[in-house]
């Protein structure tokens, strides 16, 4: 019913101006407007909304994630503009925090300043 429905992501923040300086300068999205309820920025033609949430706990599951091209690229240019990414203690994760996963996927995954998780990956 929903499949050919836009989908929006909705971002938890405690804090809007630390959220779209990390969402739009570090991380390159679109700001878009402030509206009284949500920032909206668009992420490649995807709206993405920061909500207040001033009590909120951060997932420790992803929540919002890019399939990318070239990830190692990828990481290495959001690591030059401050982004720190999650180091697991397994095996096939290399020094940059990219993760080659059992179906040939690669991850990597960060936090955005609320301590909400985020993902890269480059792969089906």
């Amino acid at each position: 019913m929903l499949g050919s429905d836009n989908v929006i992501a909705i971002i938890p923040t405690q804090d809007y101006e630390q959220a779209i300086e990390f969402y739009v300068n570090v991380l390159g999205l679109e700001f878009v407007e402030d509206r009284e309820y949500a920032v909206v920025l668009k992420a490649n033609g995807v709206t993405v909304r920061l909500a207040l949430a001033p009590e909120y706990e951060p997932s420790q599951f992803p929540l919002v994630g890019w399939k990318v091209k070239d990830i190692e690229n990828k990481v290495k240019e959001l690591t030059e503009r401050g982004v720190e990414f999650e180091r697991l203690d397994v095996e096939g994760q290399d020094d940059g925090g990219v993760l080659l996963v059992p179906d040939g996927t690669k991850v990597a995954m960060f936090r955005d300043p609320d301590g909400n998780l985020l993902v890269l990956s480059e792969g089906d």
